[in-house]
């Protein structure tokens, strides 16, 4: 068992939350019970989410994409009213980290696919607001695309997307998980042969093309998997409590 304030302020000092300008919450959007003996993990808000984490006896739902956005509808209705309510009648706190679990080196999405496709030299990567919210790295000895992508999906778990130029040969690599699909012109202008994100835009393939860059998509949802699942095991490690990652099925 541990307090809600413990791990909450673990998490936003280990993510440095305040080194980023976000567009959201980061940290505790909706207060539930104080002390914390279960923690249900996943992507993104839903109401199959904090019902299964209500199943599961969890005290605590931690997901990358919250509830609470700048763009937040001024009241709460339909969608949103039924998810606020599942958190409240089951007395759920909701922990959320989105820029800075994309930033962060050590347990990122974006560095932990880079060491799960066995980047080697990993280095920040991918300019937003004045912090790198991405990865870049290099393999000593080339690899073919067809085996990079292999491992892009062994790591994401979805068969990924090939855009613009299919390269024989990969050395460098960037990465920035989730909606990070514009900054492949950030990729050419480092001389990467590969950009991976979750997902581009309808002009990535032509421009990707043109630049001589290998853009792989790899799926929002599924690229933001492995930064989600590898702070609750480490939270998991910090206190005397279980984290249980939730996967709720999404094609994107």
């Amino acid at each position: 068992m541990a307090k809600r304030s413990d791990i909450v302020d673990f998490i936003n000092d280990y993510l440095s939350i305040d080194d980023i300008k976000d567009y959201c919450k980061n940290g505790l959007q909706v207060e539930g019970a104080e002390e914390v003996t279960k923690i249900v993990s996943g992507v993104s808000c839903s109401l199959q989410l904090f019902e299964e984490a209500a199943k599961r006896n969890a005290q605590m739902v931690l997901v990358h994409h919250g509830l609470i956005w700048n763009h937040f509808p001024g009241c709460i209705t339909g969608v949103f009213k039924n998810r606020f309510k599942a958190l409240f009648d089951h007395d759920l706190n909701l922990v959320s980290y989105h820029l800075p679990l994309d930033a962060h080196q050590e347990i990122g999405h974006s560095a932990m696919i880079a060491k799960g496709i066995g980047l080697e030299n990993l280095k920040p990567f991918g300019s937003y607001n004045g912090a790198h919210i991405g990865v870049s790295g290099e393999y000593i000895n080339s690899l073919s695309l067809e085996n990079v992508c292999e491992k892009i999906t062994s790591v994401c778990g979805r068969k990924t997307l090939v855009l613009g130029e299919n390269k024989t040969k990969v050395v460098k690599v960037a990465i920035v998980s989730g909606g990070g699909g514009d900054m492949a012109s950030q990729a050419v202008d480092c001389g990467m042969d590969v950009f991976i994100s979750g997902e581009g835009k309808e002009h990535s393939q032509a421009y990707c093309q043109e630049a001589g860059i290998t853009f792989v998509e790899a799926g929002h949802y599924h690229s933001e998997k492995p930064g989600i699942i590898a702070l609750g095991k480490l939270i998991s490690e910090k206190f005397p409590i279980e984290v249980e990652f939730v996967d709720i099925p999404n094609p994107v």
